[in-house]
């Protein structure tokens, strides 16, 4: 069974039409419409660790440990904005806490957290 052109013209024109709809004008069906930490409602802290002993600290948000930066070290971690965090710095060496501090994080921030002691 042959198709004439005629017949395929409409169904061309609605081929086209669904395609550049659907494109976006070169924006990706599947991109987000805000950013990642408005949708999630988070914003970050940046720990940097300037101890004046030069010596490594634990990172813990909030009661639970993040991590562990050596002396120059940096580290991101997103957390939930709104929300006031507790930090607390802790030697890797004694294990007790050198550092504490409460924190209030709004979305989409980046705050730095760093310590000298």
């Amino acid at each position: 069974m042959r198709t004439s052109r005629a017949a395929l013209r409409p169904l061309a024109i609605w081929v086209l039409l669904l395609v550049t709809t659907v494109s976006g004008c070169g924006r990706s069906v599947v991109e987000p419409s805000v950013a990642d930490c408005q949708f999630d409602d988070t914003g970050a802290l940046v720990f940097l660790n300037q101890s004046d002993r030069m010596t490594p600290r634990d990172v813990y948000i909030d009661g639970r440990f993040s991590g562990t930066l050596g002396y120059g070290e940096q580290m991101t971690v997103d957390v939930a904005a709104g929300v006031i965090h507790t930090i607390d710095w802790v030697s890797t060496i004694g294990g007790g806490t050198v550092n504490s501090t409460r924190l209030l994080v709004e979305t989409c921030t980046r705050n730095p957290v760093t310590t000298f002691v």
